[in-house]
């Protein structure tokens, strides 16, 4: 079965973001990616997205603070945070910011990734745009 949802994947380690993409436009969804922050935030304040997966360590735009931009702008589009400092004090700040899930770097369980992206996708209401 073929998805269609759209998804941000915010990464600045090439190989990781065309890694995730290509994993997740293999399974039928349309990706969008960004190699920063700052970039993936100038893309969904022009088109929001019901799911972002971004790393938490980038350059000045953390993936922290752009989960905070993100469930600002569109509080309920859903946001997977991955990071190779898989410390608990992560995984406690990013759910605590208001994380769905997150994923430990680096990503070798596909299904693992594809299931979480699922599960992801399943948990959004359709609830009506403002105005």
């Amino acid at each position: 079965m073929k998805n269609r949802s759209q998804i941000l994947v915010v990464d600045d380690h090439l190989m990781i973001r065309d890694f995730v993409s290509e994993t997740l436009e293999e399974e039928g969804f349309r990706v969008t990616t960004a190699a920063s922050g700052e970039e993936a935030l100038e893309i969904f304040r022009r088109q929001a997205f019901p799911l972002v997966i971004t790393d938490i360590h980038m350059g000045a735009l953390s993936g922290l603070d752009l989960l905070a931009e993100v469930k600002r702008i569109a509080p309920a589009t859903v946001v997977i945070v991955m990071s190779s400092d898989n410390s608990t004090s992560n995984l406690e700040t990013a759910k605590g910011a208001g994380a769905f899930e997150f994923l430990a770097k680096p990503l070798k369980d596909l299904e693992l990734l594809c299931t979480t992206v699922t599960r992801a996708l399943e948990s959004l209401t359709i609830q009506p745009e403002p105005g």
